[in-house]
C-alpha cells in the first residue's frame, strides 16, 4: 500500500490501516471483508437481543419473519450497497442467512437438517445475496443519474490522450 501525505493546516495527517467513517469500516486495500465479518457479528448480536421475541413459537411465522427482517437484516445488511463481495464473504453470508432462520424456528445443528428443509419450514427462499445485489445496482444506477462526472466516468467520455500503445484521442 502506497503512503500518501496528506498535510492540512501545515500538520501531517497520519495514514492508517482502516478507520469507521458513518458507522462502516474503511480499509487501506479497499476491501470489505473485515466490515462484512463486523457485520454479520452485528446482526448475530442483534438477533441474540432480541431472541425471546424472535423464537417466540406464539407468534405467527410471518411476523416472526418481518421481525427478523426489520431488526437483525437491518443491521446486517447498513452499507451493503457498497460492499464487493469474494468468495469468502459470499458463503459467510450464505451462513448468516440459514444460521438466522435455524435460530428462529430453534433448529438445533444436531438434528442434521438441510439446509433445503429449513427454508421450506420457514417458507423463504435464500434472498440475502440478490438483495445486497439489488441495492448496489440501485446505488450505481442512482451516481450515473444524478452526477454528470461519475457518468462520464463509467461511460468512458472523459476528453484526452490514451497511453501508449492507444488507438487516438478520445471525443
Amino acid at each position: 500500500i502506497p503512503v500518501v501525505k496528506v498535510e492540512m493546516n501545515n500538520h501531517l495527517v497520519e495514514q492508517v490501516q482502516q478507520f469507521k467513517y458513518l458507522g462502516s469500516t474503511i480499509t487501506s486495500d479497499g476491501k470489505c471483508s473485515i466490515e462484512i465479518r463486523q457485520r454479520i457479528a452485528m446482526a448475530k448480536r442483534a438477533f441474540t437481543q432480541k431472541r425471546q421475541l424472535l423464537t417466540n413459537k406464539k407468534l405467527n411465522i410471518n411476523m416472526r419473519k418481518n421481525f427478523v427482517k426489520c431488526y437483525v437484516w437491518s443491521v446486517l445488511l447498513y452499507g451493503c450497497e457498497t460492499w464487493t463481495i469474494n468468495g469468502q464473504d459470499k458463503k459467510k453470508l450464505e451462513a448468516i442467512e440459514m444460521w438466522i432462520w435455524r435460530r428462529l424456528l430453534k433448529i438445533s445443528w444436531t438434528e442434521r437438517k438441510s439446509n433445503v428443509d429449513v427454508l421450506d419450514q420457514v417458507g423463504e427462499k435464500r434472498i440475502l445475496l440478490n438483495t445486497i445485489k439489488e441495492r448496489s445496482g440501485k446505488m450505481f444506477g442512482h451516481l450515473l443519474r444524478h452526477n454528470l462526472f461519475m457518468t462520464n466516468i463509467f461511460e468512458r467520455r472523459i476528453n484526452g490522450y490514451k497511453g501508449r500503445g492507444s488507438r487516438g484521442k478520445h471525443t
